[in-house]
């Protein structure tokens, strides 16, 4: 840690103390003030019904602030141990023991998020965000289950994630709430979110600070999709001039291209999800709850593609032979090396029907290739885990590397049985079945 984030911290750790010991009295009389102050501004006129697009302040600013540096090296860039593809920043799959470490938790209550494993959209778990009237208020305003990823350090980004809203859980409201919002520090309201409002997904953006929804582009992005999985993918370009650029899919279509100024003057902007509703924090609406379920949250860098950031992405396929053949085609896949990805290590060559028996999941496979070849390796793995990528440049992994003999991306390998098929731009495909135990 620099001596910089070092400070940030012991300030807050000071900061968080001296909060600590002020007498339960004088809290009490400053909310009773804090309320009163409300009614009065209510009563004038001076709140406007688009009261979210003018108070979401964050509170803890010290605390987000070495968040936002902590992950960083000297260089300005992500941490390589958080990375876990080669255009992957991160990629959060509720897999570990420890979900959504590295982000800023803005969760009151015990139940405001949790994992389950029913339903789920890959593997065996997925994120629950749950909301309440009545909730405890966790910032200044606005009663919120939310989690707020980490600074960004170039405005083309990409973002995507698995939503299933459980129809007995999301009943529709015609009150707005947030789930996910690009939001730049002390610059009030979110440039860019995605809301719910009457079962309907509306994307509101807009380039001019200090100004209400209303003024802002309301998209309309169709009807909330209930009890079952939908994954959306974002491609940002954040500006405020005419080089803006915003792109939606839905389940693999594309939805919306959008150009033009998508955030304010000033700093870059920082990803939240979860569930944000301002009006409970006074007014209860047509519903009293939100639940909200989450897997394979991801953030890609500026070289990300849609196939990066798509749990089902897909590359077009090796062009067909211009003559036919009457030979088969060989593969130039001579083998498969599992490695140790935590400590860069092969372990061993895999044969098909292999038992392994490893102490980590942190673990990737390299296809070995025939010496001259050229082109690309697309993996497809099936079974206790699903996974696609296409590796562009040797050594070709089924997780990605960095070319430099670093193999820590991806999310590894859990224990249980799976097919391994590996796609050659040139050649036949090799396939293999095997078990971490």
């Amino acid at each position: 840690m620099t001596d910089k984030n070092q400070l940030l911290f012991n300030q807050t750790k000071t900061n968080s103390y001296l909060i600590k010991q002020k007498p339960i009295k004088m809290k009490n009389q400053f909310l009773k003030i804090t309320q009163l102050f409300t009614l009065l501004l209510l009563g004038f006129g001076i709140i406007s019904c688009d009261v979210q697009e003018i108070e979401d302040p964050l509170a803890e600013s010290e605390q987000l602030s070495f968040l936002a540096t902590s992950i960083l090296d000297s260089n300005g860039e992500t941490d390589p141990n958080l990375r876990v593809a080669a255009n992957l920043i991160y990629d959060e799959n509720f897999e570990g023991s420890n979900p959504l470490s590295f982000t800023w938790k803005q969760l009151a209550e015990s139940y405001s998020f949790g994992t389950v494993t029913n339903p789920v959209f890959q593997g065996s778990k997925a994120g629950k965000f749950e909301l309440r009237y009545g909730d405890k208020i966790v910032t200044n305003t606005g009663v919120r289950a939310e989690v707020l990823f980490p600074a960004q350090n170039n405005r083309e980004r990409w973002y995507s994630f698995a939503v299933n809203f459980p129809a007995d859980g999301f009943q529709k409201d015609n009150d707005t709430e947030i789930i996910s919002q690009w939001h730049q520090e002390t610059l009030g309201s979110p440039s860019a979110s995605l809301n719910v409002k009457n079962d309907r997904l509306i994307l509101i953006v807009g380039n001019v600070q200090n100004v209400g929804s209303s003024k802002k582009d309301n998209i309309d992005l169709g009807p909330v999709p209930k009890n079952s999985w939908n994954e959306f993918v974002f491609h940002y370009v954040h500006s405020n001039g005419s080089d803006g650029l915003i792109e939606v899919w839905q389940n693999g279509n594309k939805i919306l291209t959008r150009k033009g100024g998508n955030i304010y003057p000033g700093a870059l902007p920082k990803w939240k999800i979860g569930v944000y509703k301002w009006t409970w924090a006074s007014n209860k609406t047509d519903v009293s709850k939100r639940v909200l379920y989450y897997d394979n949250v991801r953030m890609g860098n500026e070289n990300a593609t849609f196939n990066d950031m798509s749990s089902s992405g897909t590359t077009a396929p090796a062009p067909a032979p211009t003559s036919p053949t009457t030979t088969t085609p060989t593969s130039p896949i001579s083998s498969f090396t599992l490695i140790a990805a935590n400590v860069n290590r092969d372990l061993q060559v895999i044969s098909e029907g292999n038992s392994i028996s490893t102490n980590t999941h942190k673990l990737n496979i390299r296809a070995n290739m025939d010496s001259g070849f050229k082109g690309t390796v697309k993996f497809s793995l099936s079974g206790t885990r699903t996974h696609t990528y296409t590796d562009n440049s040797a050594p070709f992994s089924m997780f990605g590397d960095d070319g430099k003999s670093n193999y820590y991306f991806g999310p590894g390998l859990s224990k249980g049985t799976y097919t391994l098929v590996a796609t050659p731009s040139t050649g036949a495909s090799k396939t293999i079945k095997f078990t971490i135990k």
